[in-house]
């Protein structure tokens, strides 16, 4: 499922989706797929990843639109050649 969290600086975004995260985890232990823009991949990872037991966290992708296209392109390549 995709959901797109949206508002204005200091509306609670980060702190919404942080729970939302936490709560799936911690209640589906189901996999998450954060995805976030570029220059916020650093800080996103450093901030919520310390927020998770590490049985949770496991379970737990924060990635960036290039990385996204850069797994795709490598995962249809891999799987023309074959």
């Amino acid at each position: 499922m995709l959901k797109l969290i949206l508002g204005r600086t200091g509306s609670g975004k980060t702190l919404t989706v942080t729970n939302e995260i936490k709560d799936i985890l911690r209640e589906k232990k189901q996999s998450v797929f954060y995805l976030v823009p570029e220059q916020q991949l650093f800080s996103v990872e450093r901030e919520l990843l310390p927020l998770l037991p590490p049985e949770e966290a496991k379970y737990m992708t924060v990635t960036s639109f290039t990385k996204l296209c850069d797994v795709a392109f490598e995962s249809a390549q891999r799987s023309s050649f074959h």
